[in-house]
């Protein structure tokens, strides 16, 4: 079966192939209605995650802040039955986490690359978290906090990631992206490689496009 592809970061997804399945993650009903239930996220009770997790249901799960979010064997395998790579989004708690059960438990078939996607800067990371305009001051703040101790993580624990990208240019992060997944996958390769050139087309054209409108072009 396909393996499993852990990603640190959903805002960078390749959606260029229905070969790829992401998995939301298990997580307590939301406060904000942009979060949608069965896409971001499979929403449940308190008390139905912690008997979850009292139940061994779980390849990885975490108290993120204030929430639970976890990721279900039965999900993965569901998937993985149906021929699909699957793409998990995880925090650095939940990469230790699955890198131990694939080395405890081997058989349970959680053979992973490990990808770390980070912002260019903390700086530019508070943009973006201002910008989504669904959090608080106080929520940034956490996230930021958390964000820091993660990047450290990565930093110093290099051996937790196969491949680090930085999404300060979303075009050519999803490019590295999908290259990465030509190397994995062969059989996407054509299909990747396509993308990165009408990614790579679009971008020659706006610049193009303001180059002509300049006035230091005429």
């Amino acid at each position: 079966m396909p393996p499993v592809h852990p990603a640190h970061d959903a805002n960078v997804i390749p959606a260029s192939s229905s070969s790829i399945a992401y998995i939301s993650n298990l997580s307590p009903p939301p406060t904000l209605l942009v979060q949608i239930n069965g896409v971001h996220y499979h929403f449940v009770t308190v008390e139905e995650f912690e008997r979850g997790i009292a139940e061994g249901k779980f390849i990885e799960y975490a108290k993120v802040h204030t929430n639970y979010y976890g990721t279900t064997f039965e999900s993965v395998h569901s998937a993985r039955s149906k021929g699909h790579i699957v793409l998990l989004e995880l925090d650095i708690q939940g990469v230790r986490t699955v890198r131990e059960k694939t080395r405890v438990t081997p058989d349970q078939g959680l053979e992973c690359t490990y990808i770390f996607i980070w912002p260019p800067n903390e700086e530019e990371l508070y943009v973006r978290l201002r910008g989504r305009g669904s959090d608080s001051e106080e929520i940034i703040k956490t996230r930021l906090q958390t964000a820091r101790e993660e990047l450290d993580a990565a930093k110093n624990e290099p051996h937790l990631f196969d491949f680090t990208l930085v999404n300060e240019d979303l075009d050519r992060c999803y490019i590295e992206l999908n290259q990465i997944i030509a190397k994995l996958f062969p059989h996407l390769a054509d299909r990747a490689k396509t993308v990165c050139e009408r990614i790579a087309a679009k971008k020659s054209q706006e610049a193009n496009g303001a180059n002509a409108t300049s006035p230091n072009s005429k």
